[in-house]
């Protein structure tokens, strides 16, 4: 689903959780998958009366075709306005997180996912059923590794990664989009890709953030240290 915001350009200061370099949503609207989690500041508007809304968009967007904007929630200004405040700086970066990730020395592994309609998911060609089967890959602790989601299906991919958070990749070039993600929102017929750093030793999830895609055999796993 996608959030429009109306009254005020707002700032989007984390994602999934980890702070993030400050950046307005393109077009003041958000899109929001299945498992994100965006954190906003704005400065409310010096006027009293002044209103900020959040709407649920419908048209192409909507959760059902055809389904006309929402409203949300809306925040109104009262009272006397506050002193002018400094520009918002947005959140310390968290400091358990790599600066860089090394991608020329990477792992770099590519799950396909396939299948839905009358056919079960899979990744790699397994529907998987039961945690006890071999990992997907084994990485030692601290090392890069690239994941490349290839959604096949005819449907969107919503893919979290757990225990770790990683930079979504720039289609084109070796860069990256200035926020962390544990999970990535992958339309039809297209590749994404997230660089992230093994640094949690274990057994950890990479599977579907929507329950029945999850249910229908969208998952794998992975051994970190």
């Amino acid at each position: 689903m996608s959030i429009g915001v109306a009254g005020v350009r707002p700032l989007i200061v984390a994602v999934d959780g980890q702070p993030s370099e400050p950046f307005e949503p393109l077009h003041n609207a958000f899109p929001m998958g299945p498992g994100a989690r965006f954190e906003l500041m704005f400065d409310m508007p010096s006027e009293a009366g002044g209103a900020v809304g959040f709407t649920l968009r419908g048209g192409e967007a909507a959760a059902i075709p055809g389904e006309l904007d929402r409203p949300m929630v809306v925040f109104e200004a009262k009272g006397e306005a506050v002193a002018a405040r400094p520009t918002i700086a947005g959140l310390p970066a968290n400091p358990l997180l790599p600066r860089e990730i090394r991608l020329e020395r990477a792992m770099r592994v590519d799950l396909t996912i396939e299948g839905g309609g009358d056919a079960p998911f899979s990744v790699n060609g397994a529907s998987l059923s039961d945690w006890d089967v071999k990992p997907l890959f084994a990485v030692p602790r601290g090392a890069p590794v690239t994941l490349g989601f290839v959604n096949k299906t005819a449907v969107a991919q919503a893919m979290r990664l757990g225990g770790h958070v990683g930079r979504l990749l720039h289609e084109l070039d070796d860069g990256w989009e200035p926020y962390w993600r544990d999970t990535i929102l992958v339309a039809p017929g297209r590749t994404a890709h997230l660089a992230f750093v093994a640094a949690n030793g274990g057994k950890w999830p990479i599977a579907s953030a929507i329950p029945e895609h999850r249910a229908a055999g969208v998952g794998a796993w992975f051994q970190a240290g």
